[in-house]
């Protein structure tokens, strides 16, 4: 269970991952941008709160150095509704390039 989640094991599973568009491997190159298209389930009775967004996580396989940052915000979704954005992959200019076979994976 995430850090300050208490005894709501509800807010774990809020969001739950429906389809992702491509879903194999992306070869991006730096300075370019791609977009991937996420449909996420509101797992909840409730509505998602005004002011939700969907962010890049904290990396800790050095991604973050590569790729820029995001922060989108989430149209009202109601209770168990679909919604469904596309996330814009940028390399940063700055990325290193990676030898052949060497993957990276983003998480958001």
């Amino acid at each position: 269970m995430r850090q300050g989640q208490g005894n709501c094991p509800w807010k774990v599973k809020r969001a739950e991952l429906v389809l992702v568009e491509p879903n194999d491997l992306m070869i991006l190159h730096q300075d370019k941008t791609a977009f991937v298209s996420v449909t996420v389930n509101n797992n909840t009775d409730w509505p998602w709160k005004q002011g939700c967004y969907l962010a890049s996580a904290p990396y800790e396989n050095g991604v973050d150095q590569m790729l820029e940052m995001v922060n989108i915000p989430v149209d009202y979704v109601a209770a168990h509704a679909n919604y469904v954005c596309k996330i814009p992959i940028t390399v940063k200019q700055s990325a290193p390039l990676t030898a052949d076979g060497v993957h990276h994976e983003a998480t958001f």
